[in-house]
């Protein structure tokens, strides 16, 4: 199964007489910025990209460079760039590469799969091969950019959004940089693989370095892999501040029949970037490389802010819907009514439980009989009619 093309309409005129006058244009998304997080404003105008290996063990390596004066930079951050399921090739995502190298960063692209038929139990370990060879090139050839290994991140949709993670996780101990920054975007599936295949192997996430910045990214239209495994991400990763980690939603959105879908592909950009690309997944991992690396822009990147939740305007001046951001800071809401009480948290892993005491004690408190429903993004509980005085609170799973 191969990644499907990314199903943004990008829409006709809408055409039609009004009262005698001319037709009307359909509205046109943003465009990109002209600076910033996800912006145009390069650094470098030339890409440069060679490739080595063969089979499972292959990559490819971009470096920055330029036409101008003064040549490309003496180091270079190193991104890991991981492809999606039977997306074996860079094509499929080389605006979005081309965006990061001419920003200024080396990218790896390692490629972990022969075909549709390689074990996801590989692909890890596999790519870490792959990655060190390519580190290894680059010191061997001595040539500018040198990779600064201090400044390593991971990049990675759909299959490589696990990959990513895994490789974060267990490639220190496997000669790699540790991993500052892992943006996993539209992430699975881990159980998902039926035999022949077998599951992808998850790796322990509490080894992540406790220094490291992650943001687990969904699309609200993703009918591929959903969410569960962008949350096992997120939650998983025990060693990573809350502070330090995001599970973020993108939205689709529609204006005068065009449409941004936020689905399983759309951080593929074979078809072309968009207002999705710009303003969430090259956003969001360019404001991520930044705040880990030079401890700039933390606020596009993190924090449930309004820099980072902005996606732009339409032409017609209404904003784009914008992002949804969880961080399990967010306290649990309880709202009294006249005759009920409504208790509302974030959904972000299953398991949580709404416990409550009739004091503070330590050993008062006891489940909420009652189970939550799911709305949207949150979890509810409506209780009829009125509990006596009462406290409440959220006990994650396996807490003492």
């Amino acid at each position: 199964m191969s990644l499907p093309r990314r199903s943004r309409r990008l829409g006709s005129l809408l055409a039609g007489w009004l009262c005698g006058s001319a037709f009307a244009s359909a509205a046109t998304p943003p465009p990109q910025p002209a600076s910033g997080p996800g912006g145009s404003a390069y650094a470098y105008d030339v890409v440069n990209s060679l490739v080595r290996g063969t089979g499972t063990l292959q990559y490819w390596l971009f470096t920055p460079g330029t036409t101008g004066p003064g040549g490309p930079p003496a180091q270079a951050p190193v991104v890991a760039f991981f492809h999606g399921y039977n997306a074996l090739f860079p094509d499929t995502y080389r605006a979005w590469i081309d965006h990061l190298v001419k920003r200024g960063a080396i990218v790896i692209f390692p490629r972990f799969q022969q075909d549709a038929s390689s074990p996801p139990a590989q692909y890890a370990a596999d790519s870490i091969t792959a990655i060190r060879a390519a580190l290894d090139l680059i010191a061997a050839r001595g040539t500018a950019p040198q990779a600064d290994t201090g400044r390593f991140a991971c990049i990675g949709h759909s299959i490589g959004g696990l990959t990513a993670a895994s490789v974060a996780a267990t490639g220190p101990g496997q000669g790699l940089p540790v991993c500052r920054a892992l943006m996993c975007l539209q992430s699975g599936k881990s159980t998902a693989w039926g035999p022949p295949l077998g599951v992808f192997p998850l790796a322990d996430l509490s080894l992540l370095s406790p220094g490291t910045l992650l943001l687990s990214v969904i699309g609200d239209d993703d009918q591929l892999t959903f969410d569960t495994d962008s949350r096992r991400i997120f939650w998983e990763s025990t060693s990573i501040p809350f502070a330090d980690k995001n599970f973020i939603i993108v939205h689709s959105d529609s204006e005068q029949g065009v449409t941004l879908s936020a689905d399983h592909a759309s951080p593929a950009t074979g078809s072309g970037p968009d207002a999705l690309d710009h303003f969430a997944y090259w956003k969001l991992g360019d404001a991520l490389l930044s705040a880990a690396f030079d401890g700039t822009d933390r606020e596009y990147a993190l924090g449930n802010t309004p820099s980072q939740r902005f996606m732009g305007v339409w032409s017609s001046g209404r904003p784009v819907k914008e992002l949804t951001v969880f961080d399990l800071r967010q306290p649990l809401e309880i709202s009294a009514g006249p005759a009920a009480v409504a208790l509302r948290w974030p959904y972000l892993m299953d398991g949580w439980t709404l416990e409550s005491s009739p004091s503070l004690g330590p050993g008062s408190w006891t489940p909420w009989p009652a189970a939550p429903s799911r709305t949207g993004d949150f979890l509810e509980i409506i209780t009829t009619p009125l509990p006596p005085a009462r406290f409440f609170r959220l006990r994650e799973p396996a807490s003492p």
